[in-house]
């Protein structure tokens, strides 16, 4: 108790702080846990310290943050909760209790985590091996909640995006903390580190990005996160590092990626698609947290590339709808010059059809985009998905966005005259009235005034739509830049 009320004296701290084994004397009593009054006096005594930096940096060469940090776990919530009336004196379990409660308001003055009367100097060191041992969110529940709360947290078992806690993990600390007391009381030595360093085992197979684990965010995509748009940048930094070297892997083996689970690339594959499904979460239940995207266009489309890890380019669309809704992505979309990465993926991801004509339908309304999709190659990519898909619903959905970019005012007449070329006009027509009846009558016979159209006709379209899809393909491939253009000799294919 002197030395809690000489450490509101500047000199008498400096004093303090020329003999070390005061502070050293000062831990070794929290060691003892059969003297619960003296232990309480001691923790006072360190949080009057932790006013001063110096001290607050001694006092973690002296192990306090073992002593403390086991404190908290002898905390019983269920007896606060209880509404019965307790003593100090006869309930062992309520000195307990107050220990833990000091112990957490001393650790929050070690570490600088306090405001207003109660603020002391901020410690990194103290911080870092805290971060470690308690996670960032623990960390971070202590500068907002009260006591009581975050001792609730840290006695029970928990699962959420922020943090995985449970039996095996206070098991793992504590044997880790006792190991740490014991070998500082009886030798004076301990992790040089303090715990900076230290790993729950059960972390260290799990992505995390941004101090959030990502399996767990898409078991629970709906959990409300504290800081939307910078996850959203975490996630999109992490996947521009793990694109880079997936497409740098592609180059060099000039092939599809291995989407094995022994191939050399299989975690990267397996964390970039963690990350990627989290994006789209991220997207889908945080509206304004795709405006974060803006700028990162050209990593997201870029991903459509991966031919062979499907799952990949899936996400990846999945992650592109998300953002269609807002006009400044569009515009930025617009801007990147990517959209032969979406149109190639008409020909090489069958099962991604839907989602990138649902894609390109919304970009439709941009007329700039029109026209880069134009110059792309989106006509006969469009055309060969109209003629030669399986799916009837993605032949409708190829017929409803010719209809709409058809109506477009600048480019909608460029838009029928090609499409005059390959199909009879009555065919834009239909489209516009019906694109599911434009399909039936695609794959029927008629002869008419207005349309002779029957098997010959149809096979000699479809062939010739395939031709020019595939020849336009092997060159957007080679050179994603390339463009198409029909050429000035081509005849009506009907």
């Amino acid at each position: 108790r002197c030395y809690r009320v000489a450490a509101q004296f500047e000199q008498c701290r400096e004093k303090i702080q020329e003999v070390p084994a005061i502070l050293k004397d000062v831990c070794r009593i929290l060691y003892f846990k059969n003297l619960p009054k003296l232990n309480t006096v001691a923790v006072q005594c360190v949080n009057a310290f932790s006013v001063d930096m110096w001290l607050q940096t001694q006092l973690l060469h002296a192990g306090a943050l073992w002593h403390l940090l086991i404190y908290l776990f002898n905390y019983d919530f269920t007896l606060d909760d209880s509404g019965v009336e307790k003593s100090n004196e006869t309930n062992q379990q309520e000195v307990a209790n107050n220990l833990a409660k000091i112990s957490i308001v001393a650790l929050q003055r070690l570490a600088g985590y306090l405001r207003g009367d109660d603020v002391t100097p901020e410690n990194p060191n103290v911080r870092k091996s805290m971060l470690a041992m308690l996670t960032p969110y623990v960390c971070r529940q202590m500068i907002r909640s009260p006591p009581s709360e975050v001792l609730k947290l840290l006695n029970s078992n928990t699962e959420n995006p922020y943090l995985i806690w449970d039996n095996a993990t206070r098991n793992e600390l504590t044997k880790y903390l006792e190991d740490q007391q014991e070998t500082t009381i009886k030798y004076g030595e301990c992790d040089p580190d303090y715990g900076a360093n230290f790993v729950f085992t059960v972390h260290k197979d799990e992505l995390i990005i941004g101090e959030i684990f990502v399996r767990i965010y898409n078991q629970q995509p709906t959990f409300v996160l504290e800081d939307s748009p910078k996850f959203t940048l975490d996630l999109l930094n992490f996947l521009g590092s793990q694109a880079e070297y997936l497409h740098s892997l592609m180059a060099l083996t000039a092939s599809d990626v291995d989407t094995s689970k022994t191939g050399q690339n299989a975690e990267r594959l397996k964390n970039a698609q963690l990350a990627l499904e989290a994006l789209r979460n991220c997207l889908r239940n945080n509206p304004g947290a795709e405006l974060q995207c803006i700028g990162h266009f050209k990593l997201i489309f870029s991903l459509l590339r991966m031919t062979g890890a499907q799952k990949l380019q899936l996400l990846a669309l999945e992650v592109i709808t998300a953002v269609t809704g807002n006009k400044k992505c569009v515009t930025n979309i617009s801007d990147a010059n990517v959209l032969m990465y979406l149109l190639m993926i008409l020909h090489t991801l069958p099962s991604g059809r839907g989602l990138a004509l649902e894609v390109l339908h919304a970009l439709s309304s941009h007329t700039q985009i029109i026209k880069q999709a134009l110059n792309k190659g989106a006509l006969i990519y469009l055309l060969d998905v109209f003629c030669n898909a399986q799916l009837p619903a993605v032949r409708e959905s190829a017929a409803a966005l010719f209809s709409k970019m058809i109506t477009d005012k600048l480019l909608g007449p460029k838009v029928r005259l090609i499409l005059n070329k390959f199909l009879p006009p009555i065919f834009m027509d239909a489209m516009q009235d019906n694109p599911e009846a434009a399909v039936h009558m695609f794959e029927g016979s008629h002869e008419n005034p207005e349309l002779v159209w029957n098997d010959d006709a149809r096979d000699k379209v479809k062939a010739t739509v395939r031709k020019m899809m595939l020849s336009h393909f092997d060159k957007q491939k080679d050179d994603p830049e390339a463009l198409w253009k029909l050429p000035h000799d081509f005849l009506v294919v009907y």
